[in-house]
């Protein structure tokens, strides 16, 4: 049972604020020496814990991963937001694809152990603040008379998979003779426009 004394929540305020500095050495540990030296042992030894310690907060690799890779999605998912606030409902598709494709530009290690690192399910769909904002410019943008729950959700879904294409094709092929702005309008604009001829 929790303890519910202030003793107690003082106590496991100070464990969740270890646990997310653990995470943090994590991710930096993953983007300096790469998924594969991503260990308990090598994470206890950065953070100055013994790895008996670091079980409390992680019970395995896995785990470890698994929770790594939702902080990556909380921090794509408030790159979205940003970019959807400071812009009018107008334009929030575009400025939301382009705050996708630069944050994978920027972060390409990132980007990369969002799609590919985890290690079975992982809780809660991290992902889900991401797409949440995707689904929020979508409804925006959709004539209001076109709007239905599924009609959102399907766009939401193939401009996310497009975006995802574009990103992973930048990142293995940087040299690649396309301009990325201009085939990200042609895609988002091929979205739209293929969904609003159909029928609901």
């Amino acid at each position: 049972m929790p303890d519910a004394t202030p003793r107690g929540a003082l106590r496991q305020k100070r464990k969740e604020a270890t646990r997310q500095e653990i995470l943090a050495a994590a991710v930096a540990l993953f983007e300096a020496q790469g998924l594969q030296q991503l260990t308990i042992r090598s994470l206890a030894a950065k953070v100055k814990y013994s790895p008996m310690a670091l079980y409390a907060y992680f019970p395995g690799k896995d785990d470890l991963i698994r929770e790594v890779v939702g902080v990556l999605f909380t921090q794509l998912g408030a790159r979205l937001a940003e970019a959807a606030a400071r812009t009018s409902p107008a334009d929030q598709i575009r400025a939301v694809s382009d705050a996708y494709l630069a944050f994978a530009a920027e972060n390409p290690g990132r980007y990369q152990m969002l799609f590919g690192a985890a290690t079975g399910p992982v809780p809660a769909m991290p992902g889900q603040a991401a797409y949440n904002v995707l689904l929020q410019c979508v409804e925006q943008k959709l004539p209001e008379g076109r709007r239905t729950d599924a009609k959102i959700q399907r766009v939401a879904l193939a401009l996310w998979a497009g975006l995802h294409g574009l990103a992973s094709l930048s990142l293995a092929m940087p040299d690649a003779p396309f301009e990325t702005a201009g085939v990200t309008q042609a895609l988002t604009g091929a979205i739209l426009r293929g969904f609003l001829i159909q029928s609901d």
